[in-house]
């Protein structure tokens, strides 16, 4: 697979002997690759391999459609700090929820991304979780203020999605590739229908590197291949058709 396109990569160290695997995406992933990550591949031994990206839901909070404070889903850190203080948010990390350890009462939560984007919100905490959507908006770099009768530590954090996959068994740990300007997602027939195995193991993302291979023409260039594919599915498709309707013209 051509990666030339990509500016980013880590390596995703798999565990020895196992089948499917998945890996946490944190939020430097997010704030490095495209937005809804469309731009994530997954590439060993240098084929590109299936994935999906699961997400951490409670069930309770799935079937309101409301993100509850008694959530049981499994969360990751996007920004931590204390009360009144700023609190860096990157760029298109999505935020489901402020914990405020010990606190209660009244919290505001304030987003600001210059050079014009705000965002505020006013609520309750309850056992000192505050559940709310932030950062969806923010497509730069934001500071972030939380307020609260009490000064205490503080945390943003967003609900866990994990990378999972079926790494081959033979062969290099699997590299991900992201940040290509552009670039679609993947519709991957791996995804659909996937059910995680209740001891899924966990693989381990190594630390984010620049991708050596990158080219500024890489993008144009992995733009024009998937274009390519997606022309030959519909001239392959319009030809099954028309291979069809004749046949039928032809049959009586």
């Amino acid at each position: 697979m051509n990666v030339s396109a990509f500016r980013w990569q880590r390596t995703v160290h798999v565990p020895q002997g196992v089948g499917m695997v998945c890996a946490v995406l944190d939020a430097e992933v997010f704030a490095k690759a495209e937005p809804a990550l469309r731009d994530l591949r997954l590439v060993q031994n240098g084929e590109e391999l299936p994935y999906a990206v699961e997400e951490s839901y409670d069930e309770e909070s799935l079937r309101s459609g409301v993100t509850r404070p008694e959530d049981r889903s499994l969360y990751e850190v996007a920004a931590e700090g204390n009360v009144g203080g700023a609190l860096r948010l990157l760029a298109k990390v999505p935020v489901e929820r402020v914990v405020v350890e010990g606190g209660h009462g009244a919290v505001e939560v304030e987003a600001i991304a210059k050079p014009a984007l705000r965002e505020s919100v006013r609520g309750v905490l309850k056992n000192g979780v505050f559940p709310v959507t932030l950062g969806v908006n923010l497509q730069k770099d934001a500071e972030v203020r939380v307020w609260t009768r009490e000064p205490r530590h503080v945390r943003l954090e967003m609900r866990r999605r994990s990378l999972c996959f079926t790494p081959h068994a033979v062969g290099t740990d699997p590299i991900l590739y992201f940040g290509a300007e552009g670039l679609p997602a993947m519709q991957y027939s791996y995804a659909r229908g996937l059910t995680l195995p209740t001891d899924v193991k966990m693989a381990r993302m190594g630390e984010v590197a620049a991708n050596p291979r990158y080219r500024v023409d890489g993008v144009r260039g992995g733009l024009v291949w998937w274009k390519l594919v997606m022309a030959a599915v519909i001239a392959t498709v319009f030809f099954v058709g028309m291979s069809g309707w004749m046949l039928r013209r032809v049959i009586p």
